[in-house]
């Protein structure tokens, strides 16, 4: 019977981890790893006999909150609920910026362990960035500028054309703009 069984966790249960496309851990009551799915041994440059039953989640996932109480892993077991954190973290090559998901397993009051699912959001934020720099540029051009939905409402205006309106941009963003 192996450690995972006896504090409850079934890995049979969880052998569909390894069809997720995103890096997934199993973590037992301790923060043992009981399971790392192939997509977390590959993102992290690992190997399944040095991490299932030998890392805690602390070695093997190594984020900036790994220890302190905003830890996923703890945060999910003290509160009872499923915690999402998102870091930076230094990767071989660059840093990366993960969204820690950690959910606790309970069976009905018994803490079993945790479920972490981590996904790479480092696209999502360069985009978010070079969105909010050309938003940026886009606040200082005197010309108005105002972008809009289907439905003609409004999803950006810049500083002068919510002037032409003689509104603020945060006050136009929802109107109509045939208002």
């Amino acid at each position: 019977m192996t450690t995972a069984t006896q504090n409850g966790l079934d890995l049979e249960r969880f052998s569909h981890l390894n069809r997720m496309d995103n890096p997934a851990l199993l973590l037992d009551q301790e923060g043992t790893v009981q399971l790392a799915n192939d997509a977390f041994l590959k993102f992290f440059d690992l190997d399944a006999k040095a991490v299932n039953g030998q890392m805690n989640h602390e070695e093997a996932c190594a984020n900036n909150l790994s220890g302190t109480k905003d830890c996923p892993v703890a945060k999910s077991k003290r509160i009872k609920k499923a915690v999402t954190v998102e870091v930076m973290q230094k990767g071989k090559k660059k840093i990366l910026h993960l969204r820690y998901n950690a959910v606790p397993l309970f069976e009905g009051t018994k803490f079993l362990g945790t479920l972490i699912n981590i996904t790479d959001i480092s696209a999502d934020v360069a985009t978010r960035n070079d969105l909010r720099q050309v938003k940026g540029n886009l606040d200082v051009i005197p010309t108005p500028i105002m972008e809009i939905d289907k439905l003609f409402n409004i999803t950006y205006i810049n500083p002068a054309g919510a002037g032409v309106a003689g509104l603020m941009p945060d006050e136009a963003i929802g109107k109509k703009c045939y208002d």
